[in-house]
């Protein structure tokens, strides 16, 4: 099931994705105004929160850990595979 947050100018698809360990809400696709963006973050963090996720997963191109840093995300490593 996804969850679509809407802005003014900005979307966020996100997702809820249980682990053996842990219950995560996964952040598929976001587009829009960054600022607006980023305003919604705390909105979703409580209903993750709410719902029992103990992280919030995303990914992207390397860059954007620099936009995002000072709200809490870390980097973690991803792998790939060309079919």
């Amino acid at each position: 099931m996804f969850h679509i947050w809407g802005g003014k100018n900005s979307v966020m698809i996100t997702e809820f994705v249980e682990y053996p360990r842990v219950k995560v809400m996964n952040l598929l696709f976001c587009a829009g105004d960054y600022k607006e963006l980023e305003a919604m973050l705390p909105s979703f963090e409580h209903f993750a929160k709410h719902f029992g996720c103990k992280r919030i997963y995303g990914g992207g191109r390397k860059g954007w850990l620099r936009k995002i840093k000072h709200l809490g995300f870390e980097q973690e490593y991803l792998v790939r595979k060309e079919l």
